[in-house]
């Protein structure tokens, strides 16, 4: 090899290492000013929260319903060890067969013209607690009848107007029609247990004989948003309510972390996605924090705070009537353009700098 090509060689391993070095380097200045900017990004998140803002940790709404699933899942699994043996206090009486959809036992089923059986207790949640009347299994609309027939539907039916004309059901015995009226009771469990049977013609009168009698109640909120048969509501003492309401009840079912509260009107929710809905409606939120990622789902009180976050870390038009439709940009170029454009009075006077005035 003569010295030409030596040098050839050598200038091209000499431009290799410089480019190399100059890529390092480069890549060094982009890491830098990566962390930077995310240091940055924290110390304006954490300054801008104060006593008056709330964080709200809101999961992945998909990974909550999975969550939930799973949680139902585990409960159902832990109430097929306990076998059903009555209709809501009144013992079975025919042949027993397993429902194919909560795999329990029970010697009545709802039947419709897909020939489908749904226990009773089944066909009493679909139909009358959740007012549906398709069949879970066809997809079919049905119009059930209670009968200890499996697989052909009843010839003759003891007429009830109130029961036909509200749930679309009939019954083909007077066993079948008093174990629907011991599901639908508003019957005090308490009292049960001692030996009697005290009904009420409301849940509102149940309720009250709960508190005066028995001082025990019902949770508000579960009442208000589970829509259950009654002898499946859990009634709590003052203290077991409290525990209750903060996810802290050991006997309650695996995956219920209580009722969250908001921070500013201390109102409960029955669950996360409830109380995110009221804190977007009723509260305020920083748009820009959030699409940047730098707030994400923190809320402010009112308006009044929310503008004081705005004059903090953005640039808001100090006009009144801008402040009360808070108008905010995210630069001072975007907010003197539009004050050129809707308050070119004030731009010709001289008067309003980009963040001076007082927010009132």
């Amino acid at each position: 090899m003569n010295n030409r090509d030596k040098n050839k060689q050598q200038n091209t391993q000499d431009q290799t290492n410089a480019t190399k070095e100059n890529n390092q380097k480069s890549n060094q200045h982009s890491r830098r000013q990566n962390n930077q900017s995310n240091q940055n990004n924290q110390q304006a998140g954490q300054t801008s929260r104060g006593n008056n803002q709330q964080q709200f940790h809101r999961r992945d709404f998909r990974q909550q319903k999975w969550q939930q699933n799973r949680d139902r899942a585990k409960q159902f699994k832990t109430a097929k060890t306990k076998e059903r043996t009555d209709h809501a206090g009144i013992p079975m009486i025919g042949e027993i067969s397993d429902c194919l959809i909560c795999c329990h036992r029970s010697d009545l089923f709802g039947l419709g013209e897909c020939l489908h059986p749904i226990c009773m207790e089944c066909s009493l949640r679909i139909r009358v607690i959740g007012e549906k009347k398709q069949c879970p299994q066809s997809l079919l609309c049905i119009r059930s009848s209670w009968t200890k027939l499996l697989l052909k539907l009843p010839s003759n039916c003891i007429d009830h107007a109130e029961y036909e004309a509200k749930y679309s059901v009939r019954f083909d015995s007077k066993y079948a029609l008093e174990c629907f009226d011991s599901y639908m009771a508003n019957r005090c469990n308490e009292c049960t247990k001692s030996g009697q049977r005290v009904e009420f013609g409301t849940f509102a009168e149940l309720r009250s004989h709960m508190s005066q009698d028995h001082h025990l109640s019902f949770c508000r909120i579960c009442c208000d948003n589970l829509n259950v048969l009654i002898k499946d509501r859990h009634v709590y003492t003052r203290e077991t309510l409290q525990l209750h309401m903060n996810g802290k009840l050991k006997s309650e079912q695996d995956g219920f972390r209580g009722h969250p509260t908001c921070n500013f009107c201390e109102e409960r929710f029955y669950d996360d996605e409830q109380q995110y809905r009221h804190l977007r409606k009723e509260h305020y939120f920083c748009q820009f924090c959030h699409q940047e990622g730098l707030e994400n789902n923190v809320f402010y009180r009112n308006q009044h705070q929310l503008n004081q976050h705005n004059r903090r870390f953005h640039h808001p038009c100090l006009d009144q009537e801008c402040l009360q439709m808070g108008i905010v940009f995210v630069s001072d170029v975007e907010l003197n353009v539009h004050k050129a454009k809707q308050h070119h009075r004030l731009m010709q006077n001289g008067s309003g700098s980009s963040r001076g005035g007082t927010i009132h």
